[in-house]
């Protein structure tokens, strides 16, 4: 597949300049995203920035092939310290990941037995509330769903150097979670986390307009 060609192609990259630790790739705005750049995590323009271009860029590291997704234990708290230092919201992190952890609904990326990654799973969802204000039936039949199969992200966050592998660290808390639906919303203003391009948006229902 295209992941595995792009992953070899990089490697021997790599083995051409063992020096370099990065490698940086630009597309204009209105430039189909070739393949290849699936595996690059794509970088935010700073504010006010008028470079031209999409900036990608790909870490040597992100060939490492010891990407193990795991439930989370007591003993990934200072790894998951480690992941989250320096964000504003670390505070936060790390007390979802402690409870989450606690009740089994915490699921941890590693690599070498380094904590790359994390999500946290509510295991329970109001499916009722959300049929009724989103279209969720158009995209599940739900009677091949019993409730105990839903869950919802409280969070998730990875090292961008792996952002590449976000559909992996979610598959597995799937799998991991006994989960066949995984909900994340989205709050109003909230940057979007790096798995938010392998979720489908629901609709919104239609709700007839009261003043007619």
């Amino acid at each position: 597949g295209y992941e595995s060609q792009t992953l070899d192609f990089m490697r021997q990259a790599f083995d051409a300049f063992p020096d370099k630790l990065y490698c940086v790739l630009t597309l204009p705005h209105d430039s189909p995203e070739p393949p290849l750049v699936g595996q690059f995590t794509r970088l935010a323009p700073l504010p006010g920035s008028l470079f031209p271009e999409v900036l990608y860029l790909f870490n040597r590291h992100a060939l490492i092939e010891d990407f193990e997704v795991r439930l989370g234990k007591p003993g990934d708290a200072e790894g998951v310290s480690l992941l989250v230092s320096g964000m504003s919201n670390a505070a936060d992190i790390k007390e979802l990941f402690g409870a989450a952890q606690e009740r089994g609904t915490a699921v941890v990326a590693a690599v070498r037995g380094e904590v790359v990654g994390l999500v946290t799973i509510s295991p329970k969802v109001d499916v009722t509330l959300l049929e009724a204000n989103f279209s969720v039936s158009d995209l599940l039949y739900l009677p091949h769903h019993p409730p105990d199969r839903h869950g919802e992200v409280d969070m998730f966050c990875i090292n961008p150097i792996f952002a590449h592998r976000a559909r992996e660290l979610l598959s597995g808390a799937h799998r991991l979670l006994g989960k066949s639906a995984l909900y994340y919303a989205l709050p109003p203003g909230q940057s979007p986390p790096d798995m938010l391009d392998i979720l489908v948006q629901v609709p919104p229902r239609h709700r007839p307009d009261a003043s007619g």
